[in-house]
């Protein structure tokens, strides 16, 4: 993170820096459920935050963007890591929770502080989707048929006929919609993101919408 960081001061020092926030628990829990779907993750998500020290310390740069679901929603440290190469003018933090319940406002901010003219018709179309719509019944198989359809490329008869059946088998081991975050996993980040998100809100001056 310090080398992107330092790398961009070199490139554009006098950036505008735009930081978008969102509740860190439904942020780790968004990432996982991407990760499964991805099949990358075949751990429940209580076992996954229990793991996850484990897996970045002993991993790389591929560890951490794959299972960073917890470490990643320690948002003050962050920061305070771009703090020390940009001033405060620089950036402008924003929340997803705004964003989606007054995108008009958030974006004449958002505009302001890159110095751009606000157009409001220019936003009439913004729209948000979430995509993460199934989640499979099987962590295990479901990563197992992933990593089929992956190393299956090729255009023969036999590779097409594989991943085909892939898909099939795939498909039928989908839920109709995703589950929700697991109470007791949602009581545990809540309660591990509080000493960060006080911080956070004194750096800020104000508190932040998830806590509210």
């Amino acid at each position: 993170m310090q080398e992107c960081r330092d790398r961009l001061k070199s490139v554009v020092p006098n950036a505008k820096l735009v930081i978008i926030l969102r509740d860190p628990v439904e942020r780790a829990w968004s990432h996982y459920c991407f990760e499964v779907r991805k099949g990358y993750e075949d751990f429940p998500f209580t076992k996954a935050l229990e793991v996850e020290e484990d897996r970045l310390a002993e991993g790389g740069y591929e560890e951490f963007v794959n299972f960073s679901y917890k470490s990643r929603g320690n948002y003050i440290d962050q920061l305070i890591h771009y703090e020390k190469a940009f001033s405060r003018e620089q950036m402008l933090v924003i929340f997803l929770e705004d964003l989606k319940k007054d995108p008009e406002q958030v974006m004449a901010k958002v505009c302001s502080h890159i110095g751009v003219s606000y157009k409001p018709e220019a936003f009439d179309n913004l729209t948000h989707k979430n995509q993460t719509s199934v989640f499979p019944m099987s962590l295990k198989l479901h990563k197992y048929i992933k990593t089929i359809i992956r190393n299956s490329v090729g255009n023969s008869i036999y590779l097409r006929a594989i991943r085909r059946l892939a898909k099939i088998i795939q498909k039928r081991n989908l839920y109709d919609s995703s589950p929700k975050i697991p109470k007791e996993a949602y009581d545990n980040l809540k309660n591990y993101y509080l000493p960060f998100d006080e911080r956070l809100e004194k750096w800020l001056g104000y508190s932040v919408p998830w806590n509210k």
